[in-house]
C-alpha cells in the first residue's frame, strides 16, 4: 500500500491563492450582510396590506396579487348556486403599538366594525365553503387581487382566506395583526 505524503509542491497546488481567499472572504461578508439586512429590515412587516393602503392608490394595485387584512363588517352573503361568498372588510391598523394603545386586537376589530367612516372594501371569494369563523368582527387575512366591477367600484377577489375570531385571541389584549398571519 502506498503512503500518500503531502509534498510542498502538492500543498502549494491545493492552497488557495491570496486572490481566491479575498473572493471567498468578500462573498462570505456579502452573504452575512444580505441576511442581516433581511432580518433587520422588517421584511415581515409588509407581509400584507391594510384596506387604507390598498385604497390609497387603488389603480396602482389593480390586478396585482396582494395580501390584505381587515375586520369583517356585518353579515356575509353566500350564493349556493355558484359557491360565491360576499362580505365587506374595514380597515384595521397594522402597527402593533397602535393596536396595543387601542386596547388590543379585540378592541381594534370592534372599533373598525362600528365606525361607519372607516375605509371598507367588498370581498368576493369564489368556489368557497362558508368558513366557521366568518362572522362580524372577525379578522380576515386574504390573498387575491383588486378589480373594478361593472359599476366602477373596487372589489377584492380573494383566492385564499384565513379568519381569526376576536373571541379566539389571547386574554392579554389580543394578538397583533402581524401575529395573526
Amino acid at each position: 500500500m502506498d503512503n500518500w505524503e503531502k509534498t510542498p509542491e502538492l500543498a502549494e497546488k491545493i492552497r488557495p491563492r491570496s486572490g481566491q481567499r479575498r473572493v471567498y472572504l468578500f462573498a462570505g461578508v456579502a452573504l452575512i450582510a444580505v441576511i442581516g439586512y433581511l432580518i433587520f429590515s422588517g421584511l415581515g412587516s409588509r407581509y400584507y396590506m391594510t384596506v387604507d393602503e390598498v385604497m390609497a392608490d387603488p389603480d396602482k394595485n389593480l390586478g396585482k396579487n396582494i395580501r390584505l387584512t381587515g375586520a369583517v363588517v356585518g353579515d356575509y352573503e353566500f350564493d349556493q348556486q355558484t359557491g360565491t361568498l360576499y362580505f365587506v372588510v374595514a380597515h384595521i391598523p397594522r402597527d402593533n403599538d397602535e393596536i396595543r394603545e387601542a386596547g388590543g386586537i379585540d378592541a381594534v376589530l370592534a372599533a373598525a366594525v362600528e365606525d361607519p367612516t372607516r375605509q371598507q372594501i367588498q370581498v368576493i371569494y369564489e368556489n368557497a365553503e362558508i368558513p366557521d369563523l366568518l362572522e362580524n368582527k372577525a379578522q380576515a387575512i386574504m390573498t387575491g387581487h383588486l378589480e373594478l366591477n361593472a359599476e366602477g367600484e373596487y372589489v377584492f377577489y380573494a383566492e385564499e382566506l384565513t379568519l381569526k375570531c376576536p373571541s379566539k385571541h389571547s386574554d392579554e389584549g389580543g394578538e397583533s395583526v402581524d401575529d395573526a398571519a
